[in-house]
């Protein structure tokens, strides 16, 4: 399921829903993490991209996936729900060399101003990129601009 709650809302009831993107009005509607997140995932991922899983992390709470957009272009996701650091080896069949940037989103790396996720890293792809990813992050690796 899609996040599709844009800010907290009433519905009715004295009590707030709050899941949305941004907080309520009366918390001046600014960004919860999701809405970093969420940013991200929609700058750069691409319509009617090929999805590819990536398996084979030996912790078993990073999660991956691979997209490929129609242009060829690569964009991966990663989630460490982890409260350690863990290291994740990404590596894609039938690719060469790439260029990526890295996106990472932590509680302590939020912006302070709902702005946009600054890249942290440039990576080359040669046989693989190893990771490191924080505590309760969320990492984008991604050729898209």
């Amino acid at each position: 399921m899609i996040h599709w709650c844009l800010f907290d809302e009433n519905y009715g009831s004295p009590k707030r829903m709050n899941v949305g993107l941004m907080r309520y009005k009366d918390s001046g509607w600014s960004a919860r993490p999701i809405y970093y997140i969420w940013s991200l995932i929609t700058r750069y991922t691409v319509p009617e991209s090929e999805i590819y899983p990536l398996i084979g992390t030996e912790d078993s709470l990073v999660r991956a996936a691979a997209l490929k957009s129609p242009d060829g272009k690569w964009t991966i996701l990663v989630t460490n729900f982890s409260d350690k650091q863990s290291e994740a080896e990404v590596e894609l069949e039938n690719v060469s060399s790439l260029d990526f940037r890295k996106h990472t989103v932590t509680e302590k790396s939020l912006p302070d101003d709902s702005s946009i996720v600054p890249y942290d890293a440039e990576f080359k792809y040669g046989d693989g990129i190893s990771v490191s990813l924080p505590p309760k992050s969320f990492t984008v690796l991604t050729q898209i601009s």
